[in-house]
């Protein structure tokens, strides 16, 4: 849950949406919800007007898109029924049951990317009543990604939940806390193996009422934290724990201390890293991740708890800014469904105009040397999450002759690295014959209207994917599911080579075809395969280490309904 957006004026970028949950004392909670780049408010009544306990909510782009969704469930004096709303539209996109629906504790939710396929996933976990059963589900598909009791199975306390990237390998950690009746007992799970990677006891270890949870980690990995707090019937003492070492950092009173009406945690994402949120008696208080206090949380009067999907004025700074990319002899690489065909030196240049909650615009410029080709203009616009995940789209300027019809969606991820931010970014563009593929990270530059020379910028290693040179040679079985027909399909596929970031090869199946991917040096993939007649067919996903045992996980994009899995075999 994250602060409100205060109302933003007409401007040439679409507003962001918004999203307030309101709960009065007895009545059923509603949200009041904005679409992206609507003024129209509409009210949700997510579940009949006789419930009227708490919910609980998670917040995360579940669907792909690009734009944070909404999941919702009772988080007390209700069943296991969780339902989640598109953060575009507002209309229910997923509803299941996650327990039996005999059970009416109540659950708690989480949300974080458990598989690495670059999509969050969501987590449940049951409420008090129920045993320490946790559950992470795909949205879209239904699949279960993620089953396990936590603690003890006799223990019906339930669990409370939160979900972080302790180590910044991209792939989410799931922290699970005991409900009432069991000790201040906190847990950090590997979301692939279910394994224990550090336990602790928050409080002393005679506190029986259990304990809230909040985890936030900053995009530096320099405020990666744990608040923890004692749920109905404990103090309204918070606690603060490192992520990554299980070190104490931060303690403090949210209250007084004679009250016995426990705390509620949430992370508020802010300019400044993410920010924590407690509930006391007299409301909302907002503090450090370092557990100083800044002041009341805005807009939560009124039995109001406000909750936003972009609250991104931390990328406010990048209106105005000018991107280039580093490496001089970095490859994009054009491909058809005859294979490669021209790799190609090229130099791209981003000049974002406009940044408002980040919702930006801008313009660009590719140079693709080799060719001879004159430089090819393009509008953008897009969005970048709080925690630094873009998607935008490109569009070719008036005069642009030379590919009138390209159309191009690429996708990022901020990223600090060498003491300065920069866009990793992915995406593939049609054109003529075949299509242009292209990765890079975007570094800025500040020097006028003039970028550096690349061949003037230190080569890194940090800039390229050399790590992944191994693929050349190696062979991977795939299966590929249609998340709507359910219908799967398997392939064998023979990684031929690779260059700069990039490799490519041929299935060896009845049906052969091409196929081609980039990689970064996260291990972020664009995947692209000449599957059906010769049309291209694009997932995003990752590869999954160690090496001896690699993975990829894909999912679908631009509409598509294909997500793929494929294993390493030799």
């Amino acid at each position: 849950m994250r602060p409100q957006l205060e109302s933003l004026e007409s401007r040439t970028v679409p507003s962001a949406a918004t999203l307030q949950l309101v709960q009065n004392p007895g009545s059923s909670p509603v949200f009041r919800f904005t679409p992206e780049g609507s003024t129209t408010e509409v009210e949700i009544q997510p579940f009949d007007v006789q419930f009227t306990g708490n919910l609980a909510v998670a917040l995360g782009d579940f669907t792909g898109d690009g734009i944070e969704d909404v999941a919702v469930a009772p988080e007390s004096g209700g069943g296991s029924h969780v339902r989640v709303f598109d953060g575009q539209t507002g209309k229910s996109v997923q509803e299941f049951m996650v327990f039996s629906p005999l059970f009416t504790g109540g659950v708690s939710l989480a949300a974080g990317d458990l598989n690495g396929d670059v999509v969050v996933d969501l987590i449940v976990g049951a409420g008090p009543g129920g045993g320490p059963h946790v559950r992470g589900y795909d949205v879209v598909s239904g699949e279960i990604l993620f089953d396990s009791f936590v603690f003890a199975p006799e223990f019906t306390g339930g669990v409370s939940l939160a979900v972080a990237d302790i180590n910044g390998d991209e792939f989410c950690e799931i922290i699970v806390g005991a409900g009432p009746g069991g000790g201040p007992h906190v847990r950090v799970l590997d979301a692939q193996t279910g394994a224990s990677l550090r336990e602790f006891f928050s409080f002393a270890q005679e506190f029986t009422g259990g304990v809230n949870l909040a985890a936030g980690v900053g995009l530096t990995m320099q405020d990666s934290f744990l608040a923890v707090g004692a749920k109905t019937g404990g103090g309204p003492h918070v606690r603060g724990f490192n992520l990554e070492t299980g070190e104490a950092i931060f303690s403090f009173m949210a209250d007084d201390p004679g009250q016995r009406n426990g705390v509620r945690l949430i992370i508020a994402d802010n300019l400044n890293g993410p920010a924590l949120l407690v509930e006391n008696s007299s409301g909302w208080n907002q503090y450090s991740s370092m557990g100083a206090l800044l002041g009341s949380a805005i807009g939560s009067e009124n039995g109001a708890l406000p909750l936003s999907f972009a609250d991104n004025t931390r990328w406010d700074w990048l209106e105005g800014t000018r991107w280039f990319v580093p490496i001089g002899d970095m490859k994009s690489i054009f491909f058809s469904s005859q294979g490669i065909t021209l790799p190609a030196a090229d130099q791209t240049l981003w000049q974002i105009t406009e940044c408002n909650q980040g919702v930006f615009s801008g313009f660009c410029e590719v140079i693709i040397s080799s060719t001879g080709f004159q430089p090819l203009g393009f509008s953008f616009n897009g969005h970048v999450t709080a925690n630094g995940v873009w998607q935008m789209r490109f569009l070719p300027l008036a005069g642009n002759e030379t590919s009138p019809e390209i159309t191009t969606i690429g996708w990022g991820q901020m990223r600090y690295i060498n003491n300065q931010w920069a866009v990793e970014m992915q995406m593939i563009s049609p054109g003529g014959s075949g299509f242009l593929t292209h990765w890079a990270y975007m570094l800025e530059y500040r020097d006028g209207f003039n970028p550096p020379n690349p061949a003037q910028v230190p080569d890194l290693g940090d800039y390229r994917s050399e790590e992944f040179r191994w693929l050349k040679g190696t062979t991977w079985e795939i299966s590929y599911k249609n998340l709507l027909t359910k219908e799967e399909t398997q392939d064998t596929l023979v990684i031929e080579d690779f260059t700069n970031g990039y490799f490519w090869g041929n299935s060896t199946g009845p049906e052969s075809y091409f196929f081609l991917g980039s990689v970064t040096p996260e291990g972020r993939v664009l995947w692209a395969n000449f599957r059906n007649s010769g049309e291209i067919e694009e997932l995003l996903g990752r590869i999954l280490l160690p090496q001896e045992k690699s993975q990829m996980s894909f999912r679908p994009t631009q509409g598509s309904p294909v997500a793929a899995h494929a294993e390493l075999i030799s």
